[in-house]
């Protein structure tokens, strides 16, 4: 089995914004899968979720979904060329 290369970076409630301009660093094409930990105490957590604010993950989902986007753009083409 190949093996496959992660990176994993753990931020806490006010790392968000260094997060973001480390990644923002990364090439487009890393081939390496990300895996983000956040750490929110647990008074902090129930407090951002009852207020709907946790802006690490909402930035991350739109992310994600726009990626997601992308990808399924990438393999349509790729299905309609004959070369998927």
């Amino acid at each position: 089995m190949q093996g496959h290369d992660i990176i994993v970076l753990g931020v806490s409630v006010g790392g968000v914004e260094a997060l973001s301009n480390l990644m923002a660093q990364f090439p487009e094409d890393l081939s390496a899968t990300i895996f983000v930990v956040q750490h929110i105490s647990p008074t902090a957590a129930r407090g951002r979720q009852e207020h709907g604010q946790n802006k690490l993950a909402e930035r991350y989902k739109a992310r994600a979904k726009e990626l997601k986007t992308q990808a399924q753009q990438i393999r349509r083409m790729l299905l309609e060329a004959g070369r998927f």
